[in-house]
């Protein structure tokens, strides 16, 4: 009697771990899906990509048309 108690707790036990690794599994694969969807809405937002520039690599510097034109500044 006390063998068929034991392999009923160990059963017990090998159900409860079960249903953990299957809930554990269930909220991986939910931020999973989060993830995704974040990383869809941040590249259809076309931010500015990396490297991209304006055309001015020093937006205060003054242009050199600008310095040739104002003889105070020599």
């Amino acid at each position: 009697m006390l063998s068929i108690g034991a392999s009923y707790a160990q059963l017990h036990v090998q159900q409860e771990n079960c249903k953990q690794r299957m809930k554990r599994k269930e909220v991986q694969q939910e931020n999973c899906k989060q993830r995704m969807k974040r990383k869809e809405g941040q590249k259809s937002k076309g931010g500015q990509k990396k490297g991209s520039t304006d055309g001015r690599v020093h937006p205060g510097s003054s242009s050199p048309r600008e310095v040739k034109t104002d003889p105070s500044k020599v």
